[in-house]
């Protein structure tokens, strides 16, 4: 191999940015899969923990993840869209670290929800309370049951009256 060919490739290998050999990786936000190759963790209230994790793909940040309520789990997320504007709006009401409301923003911040939850009936209260009722009106309804059962054998006994 010359040494013109060489310091050639060694060039280009210097002038290469370095975001080149970056390894890509993903994260799931909801069911949108955000492609990034840095990640960066910050503590934006001061009190010791971080709250806040910025994903990039090159020099754009991608994902903002945040955990407000300090429970270890991410219950906003913001996804941008060349790096400088909020497109899509993910936020976790209920604690259980998947998203419940997904809102769209658009170019001049006017917001559309896409998926709401609650309003879906996904829920959990609303089936909890269901479930709650129905098992109340069997307990009653066994109750009662057990009550009457010697009475309705005895109804059942007796002969029916004659017609006059």
């Amino acid at each position: 191999m010359s040494i013109f060919f060489r310091l050639a490739i060694a060039a280009a290998l210097a002038l290469l940015p370095a975001t080149a050999f970056a390894k890509i990786s993903t994260i799931n936000a909801g069911d949108y899969r955000i492609e990034y190759d840095q990640k960066f963790d910050s503590d934006t209230d001061g009190d010791g923990r971080n709250d806040l994790v910025s994903y990039y793909s090159g020099d754009n940040l991608v994902l903002a993840a945040f955990d407000h309520d300090k429970n270890g789990r991410t219950d906003l997320w913001l996804r941008y869209k060349n790096g400088d504007s909020v497109d899509l709006e993910l936020a976790d009401r209920d604690g259980n670290g998947d998203p419940d409301l997904i809102t769209e923003v658009a170019v001049n911040e006017k917001t559309d929800v896409i998926y709401d939850a609650e309003r879906a009936g996904g829920g959990s209260r609303g089936w909890f309370v269901v479930l709650a009722l129905l098992a109340a009106a069997a307990y009653w309804r066994r109750a009662d049951l057990r009550g009457n059962i010697p009475k309705i054998w005895k109804m059942t006994r007796r002969p029916f009256p004659k017609m006059r």
